[in-house]
């Protein structure tokens, strides 16, 4: 009565089967091959304590081999690599102090390595002890005052190997289509410890019967880079009537750069964090029961991004960058059940289209231009009707903007290493087309006394749509082509539940 386990295990299959059905002109020594492990073990030891044990984990891996072409980046020959793996154990405790305080204490710890290779030209391996813990405490001050305050702390020691060309700024850094041959190649074997404790405080208060205020504050501390972060936000809700709901939100937050940005091997030192501040108004109705509609705007403003300067001149990094973001959402909740057995809803679904604008200038004399992953419109429709003797079918589309693409205008020939350099046009100055894709579920479920069965099959991609996704050029950069993302793909699955 006062213990539950839960158990989970999966192992992909696709490297038993694709090397039997891949081309021979793939070269592939082996296919992806992943797989992950969850563990939760929950105890009740009274009827005011609750602690949680958890083990997850997960390995994923792959290994290419490249024939030598003739015209190919000479640095691409030879064998590619990719690992990433955790194991992470969590232990969480909450307690009920009295009846009107309550504490949460979460720790969590383990080993994550990532590593990627391509021969001796490019090489990054980091080996990470992630360790995180969190105490929070949630007092119900009176009938319409709540408090909640916290500290959180995490430090990961690290260990991190990097051989490879001088890295570009995270983002909006053109075509990334240089070959490796001619670039200067930067060694770094570092070792160190990042430590980011914060303290925050919430207060949540109803002024009057139709009024809610919330006020948060947080200080963070991020030892790479010796800074601290204030961030103060502040939320309002108007209840209007029953079904209808105003709300107002303002807030800053802040990150630290990069590892390869604010690294004294690599990067710049002294850089200072990334800010922005947010703004949303929304508003929300149930017309009907059983039914919400909503829409939401909002409008962010960034600085201190972090840029490459003009020409890779030192320092290589600076936090000249600024960016906003403004758009619009509108959403409409079909919500399953309304009343129990024959006035049960068979059907239920979701709505939502995003209209947004993503823009920055990477320095004050700079153009604004596109993030790297701007989408002016995100279309998303989700639709499920049970049938009598559990049946089910359901389904989602999505209509997506295609995200913008630095163009190659043309190459240079380098005489010293026998490869052609791309010349990008203008960051960002063109999009792929607009991504559609329509994902099908159909479930057929038995119930017993004690346990139910379900068979089920789901169809992505039902009408094998080849939504280009970028271009891949030959050596000159005279031709490209044209790269389209998965096909259709069937999954055939059993689910049992007790």
């Amino acid at each position: 009565d006062k213990v539950s386990v839960a158990l989970a295990a999966r192992r992909s299959l696709i490297d038993l089967v694709f090397p039997a059905v891949a081309p021979d002109d793939v070269g592939v020594i082996s296919a992806p091959v992943y797989y992950d492990y969850q563990l939760f073990v929950t105890w009740n030891p009274t009827q005011k304590e609750r602690v949680r044990f958890l083990n997850n984990g997960s390995n994923d891996r792959f290994e290419l081999l490249f024939e030598e072409v003739e015209g190919d980046d000479p640095a691409l020959r030879g064998n590619a690599g990719l690992l990433t793996r955790f194991n992470f154990f969590q232990i969480d405790w909450d307690r009920k102090i009295r009846p009107n305080i309550e504490q949460e204490i979460d720790l969590m710890a383990g080993p994550a390595r990532g590593k990627f290779e391509l021969e001796d030209q490019f090489e990054f391996d980091g080996e990470f002890i992630q360790t995180y813990g969190r105490g929070e405490w949630r007092a119900q001050v009176s009938d319409r005052v709540r408090i909640t305050s916290g500290i959180d702390l995490s430090i990961t020691p690290a260990h991190i190997r990097y051989i490879g060309p001088q890295p570009p700024q995270s983002e909006g850094g053109g075509s990334q289509q240089r070959p490796l041959a001619g670039e200067e190649t930067v060694f770094v074997d570092t070792r160190q410890v990042y430590t980011r404790p914060g303290l925050y405080l919430e207060s949540s208060m109803d002024i009057g019967d139709f009024t809610s205020l919330l006020l948060m504050t947080r200080l963070d501390y991020f030892s790479e880079i010796r800074e601290f972060a204030f961030d103060p936000r502040a939320n309002v809700a108007f209840r209007l009537r029953d079904d209808m709901r105003l709300s107002f939100g303002l807030g800053l937050y802040s990150q630290p750069p990069e590892f390869q940005e604010s690294s004294a091997d690599i990067g710049t030192m002294n850089l200072e964090p990334i800010h922005s501040v947010h703004a949303g108004a929304g508003y929300e109705n149930d017309p009907v029961p059983g039914m919400m509609f909503c829409v939401e705007g909002f409008y962010k403003y960034l600085w201190n991004r972090v840029v490459v300067t003009p020409n890779g001149e030192a320092p290589f990094y600076t936090n000249d960058g600024i960016g906003r973001i403004y758009g619009a959402e509108f959403a409409a909740h079909l919500r399953p059940t309304v009343g129990q057995g024959q006035g049960a809803r068979r059907y239920f679904g979701y709505l939502s289209y995003t209209l947004s604008r993503s823009e920055r200038k990477d320095g004050p004399s700079e153009p604004w231009r596109l993030f790297d992953y701007d989408q002016t419109h995100i279309l998303n429709a989700s639709f499920v009707y049970r049938f009598n003797r559990g049946w089910e079918l359901g389904g989602t589309f999505r209509l997506v903007s295609g995200n913008p693409f630095t163009p190659i205008a043309g190459s240079v020939y380098d005489v010293f290493s026998d490869v052609y350099i791309p010349i990008d046009g203008p960051v960002n100055s063109e999009r792929n087309p607009l991504f559609h894709r329509f994902d099908l579920r159909v479930q057929k479920t038995w119930s017993f006394d004690k346990w139910k069965l379900a068979l089920f099959l789901d169809i992505q991609n039902l009408y094998n749509q080849k939504n280009p996704e970028g271009e891949l050029y030959n050596y000159d950069y005279s031709q490209s082509t044209v790269l389209t993302g998965l096909p259709l793909i069937p999954s055939l699955g059993l689910r049992g539940e007790l």
